[in-house]
């Protein structure tokens, strides 16, 4: 019984945007949210990899999330911020994003499965987990999985050295 409970509780998503579209991602990976520092750039990387900070003494790549997900980069503004999320292995990614709206807490029940023809939601669909509705506007959640899969991150890391 208390699995059931478990099963039927919120989970919290942070909101934010990518070309003026709102997604999501669950919390549980997300390690902070910071501003946009100075990055330091890696020969030979894809170009959706902007390079790597240090963050308290920790290198970590950086990923445009505009590029990533929508096929545009991220335009540089003062709203910019970096979630920085656990891949595992004891390795931190940071998805540069155009800003960060909130916190919120979607049941499973309020998460629709995406749609299943073609390329519907552009070059995001395979990146989609599902879609949800938060103060009327729809909400693509993404599954953080997936966009940081291909990402070879300790080839990034062993190239800053």
């Amino acid at each position: 019984m208390e699995n059931d409970v478990k099963k039927e509780l919120p989970e919290q998503y942070l909101l934010f945007t990518l070309h003026d579209q709102v997604f999501a991602l669950v919390s549980d990976n997300i390690i902070e949210i910071v501003q946009k520092n100075a990055i330091t750039e890696l020969p030979e990387k894809p170009d959706y990899v902007l390079g790597i900070v240090d963050l308290r003494g920790r290198v970590v790549p950086i990923i445009d999330a505009g590029l990533r997900v929508k096929g545009r980069p991220i335009a540089g503004t003062n709203r910019n911020c970096v979630i920085i999320v656990d891949k595992g292995d004891d390795l931190h990614v940071g998805l540069l994003v155009d800003d960060v709206v909130s916190v919120e807490d979607i049941e499973a029940g309020q998460i629709n499965e995406p749609p299943a023809f073609g390329r519907s939601c552009g070059e995001a669909r395979p990146y989609i987990r599902g879609i949800t509705k938060v103060d009327s506007r729809l909400v693509l959640i993404l599954d953080c999985s997936e966009i940081l899969a291909e990402i070879a991150m300790s080839e990034l890391l062993a190239q800053q050295g």
